[in-house]
């Protein structure tokens, strides 16, 4: 189980990767992680989401999430709960 400990923004994945990339890199990585409930939440919420709106890298880091089985925190802009609903979605065919 991965935690907020366990699991720092500049700590996933291996070697030189994205996460060098990563629009959060130099961010406190606290905002990722809303302690509050209610109105400050949803503040929280919105600010680590204004970080990942404009990073380059937020694909790459949805799919750590998923690899390493997160249990909290905000990921390419989506929490936990969410990027559990987008893999849920069924996969559309070409035609």
């Amino acid at each position: 189980m991965a935690t907020r400990s366990a699991v720092s923004r500049s700590g996933v994945g291996a070697s030189r990767s994205w996460r060098e990339d990563a629009a959060c890199l130099h961010v406190d990585p606290e905002l990722f992680f809303p302690s509050e409930r209610g109105h400050g939440a949803a503040y929280e919420l919105e600010l680590a989401r204004s970080v990942c709106a404009r990073c380059p890298v937020r694909s790459e880091c949805m799919l750590a999430a998923l690899e390493l089985r997160v249990t909290d925190g905000i990921w390419g802009g989506l929490t936990v709960a969410e990027l559990r609903r987008v893999v849920a979605l069924p996969r559309r065919q070409a035609s």
